[in-house]
């Protein structure tokens, strides 16, 4: 379908500014109030987790006529997991972020060119023949997506090297660590810490490329080299938490 400005309303690319601007919503409300919706946050995160690996596992076995059913059962078995496990979940969830944000750093840091990302995965996607068969479509879609951006990253990993790939592994696997105990131990604090995180990544991604979608540079916006993209974010991160730790500190928790 093509509009009348020419845009083609069934490319996944349509949708890239209004992803954008989700997520920079997302971000925000992370970065300012992550603390407090930790806990719903997390069993949110359960429900739909457990909602697309039950979709998944439906597709993988040929059960689309009960695809319903089993979303149903994922979601609901995950939503309830996470609830009942906030330390477990905060301390795996921290695990996995700092397992990947420490070598992702590092990486910005000394300069090292990053696979290609989500945009550039959608603009091979977007000529890709799309139907309208509901659910098994847009799990279809999904898969094709998954499979060519494990492709880049498999393919650009085996370009870095192996000293490359040691140090990344060393630093994801202290940052794993660090994460799951300092989760396990201090989850609300911890859960401050991570949503800020979080937040401060989706905030600098989302005005990075909504900048470049319609600015064409971010020159004079946002800093161009990779440490100063670093220390800006973990500036970010730090007052996030600082506001959360402080004057947004739940009464409970005073």
């Amino acid at each position: 379908m093509i509009s009348s400005t020419g845009t083609n309303l069934e490319s996944p690319l349509y949708l890239w500014p209004i992803t954008l601007l989700i997520a920079l919503v997302v971000g925000v409300v992370l970065w300012l109030l992550g603390r407090r919706l930790a806990r719903p946050a997390c069993a949110v995160c359960g429900l739909v987790l457990g909602g697309l690996g039950a979709l998944a596992v439906s597709q993988e076995l040929g059960e689309s006529g009960l695809a319903m059913a089993w979303i149903t059962l994922g979601a609901v078995a995950g939503f309830l997991l996470a609830f009942m496990t906030f330390k477990v979940w905060m301390g795996l969830s921290c695990a996995v972020l700092l397992g990947v944000a420490l070598p992702v750093m590092s990486l910005v840091w000394e300069g090292i060119p990053a696979p290609a990302g989500p945009r550039e995965v959608l603009t091979d996607t977007a000529n890709d023949r799309l139907s309208t068969d509901g659910q098994a479509e847009v799990y279809s879609t999904v898969k094709r997506v998954y499979e060519r951006q494990r492709r880049q990253v498999k393919a650009w990993w085996k370009e870095l090297g192996q000293g490359a790939q040691r140090n990344l592994a060393i630093a994801g696997g202290i940052g794993a660590f660090i994460g799951l105990v300092a989760g396990l131990v201090y989850p609300y604090q911890l859960a401050a810490l991570e949503t800020s995180l979080v937040g401060s990544m989706l905030i600098l991604f989302c005005i990075r490329g909504l900048l470049e979608a319609y600015v064409g540079s971010v020159s004079g916006w946002l800093p161009e080299s990779s440490r100063a993209v670093v220390m800006l974010l973990g500036l970010i991160t730090l007052l996030g938490a600082m506001v959360q730790w402080t004057v947004l500190k739940p009464k409970s928790d005073r």
